[in-house]
């Protein structure tokens, strides 16, 4: 195992804090220009986590599991494709770094869950294709809190050499 860098973990903490923030979020859905600049953030904090999580991970056993867990927003798969929903960690990573194509998935807020006065959106889920086509849906907020509540509690016990972090 090698050690990671303090500027690794800070950087991939900052795109998880990001990524919880702006899947948490709601937006208004006729605001075209926010909708591209919610997309593009999403994007580069799930990029950069991707890069940065993986580099500290090199510090971690590779035994380690990390599982998605929470999410902020409930939701379904519609229509009859059936996409993998990957729930380990580092398989996660591994879809977003390998990727040929990832989607921001932003749907609508049912009128039960908005708190606009307008019709909503959120940012749901990243949809990410294979280079061999297949594609997996990745809850946004479930990454992020998997990196915040499991892998950088992880990683800090392994810096300071103690069992638990607080």
């Amino acid at each position: 195992m090698k050690p990671v860098a303090k500027q690794t973990i800070t950087r991939a903490t900052d795109d998880a804090i990001r990524l919880w923030a702006l899947a948490s979020g709601e937006y208004p859905l006729d605001h075209k220009p926010m909708t591209r600049r919610v997309q593009e953030l999403v994007s580069g904090a799930v990029g950069g986590l991707a890069v940065d999580a993986r580099r500290c991970l090199e510090s971690l056993p590779p035994d380690r599991a990390f599982t998605l867990r929470r999410t902020r927003w409930r939701w379904k798969r519609r229509g009859r494709r059936k996409h993998a929903l990957p729930k380990d960690f580092r398989e996660v990573l591994d879809r977003i770094l390998d990727a040929a194509r990832i989607e921001v998935q932003c749907p609508t807020l049912p009128e039960s869950e908005s708190v606009l006065d307008e019709p909503g959106f959120t940012v749901l889920y990243l949809r990410v294709r294979s280079d061999g086509g297949e594609t997996a849906l990745i809850d946004v907020f479930a990454l992020s809190h998997c990196f915040l509540t499991q892998v950088l509690p992880a990683l800090l016990a392994e810096r300071t050499g103690k069992e638990t972090v607080h």
